[in-house]
């Protein structure tokens, strides 16, 4: 299984892409496809619930607790040409089971996991 990972322009380090709820999507799963899109230029279907963890966010650095609730999903590509857009800026595929989590974000890592756990 490969799986596409983001870059933003402050970030050393690759993640998982994603965002936030918008009052306008219809479900959790419109944002899972709107945010893909947004981000990588691909639209995604076949989508899957993988787990729901708390997860620390840089955005709330100054703060006691830092953590935003992230829903994870995994989906598949089904159209379109994979590009950096938005705030994301190099995209790349990697293997699931040769991954080494070292050029991953800190806070994606315990995700990655979950992930794997999911495929057996």
């Amino acid at each position: 299984s490969n799986l596409l990972f983001g870059k933003k322009s402050y970030e050393k380090y690759y993640r998982f892409v994603g965002g936030f709820t918008d009052i306008t999507d219809s479900s959790l799963e419109a944002t899972v496809k709107r945010e893909g899109n947004e981000e990588t230029n691909l639209e995604i279907d076949d989508l899957q619930y993988i787990c729901s963890k708390n997860i620390e966010d840089w955005r709330y650095s100054g703060e006691e607790d830092r953590s935003i609730m992230t829903i994870f999903f995994k989906g598949k590509k089904i159209f379109g040409n994979e590009k950096p857009q938005d705030d994301i800026v190099n995209i790349k595929w990697v293997n699931i089971e040769t991954y080494d989590t070292d050029d991953m974000v800190e806070g994606h890592r315990s995700l990655f996991e979950e992930l794997k756990k999911s495929l057996k």
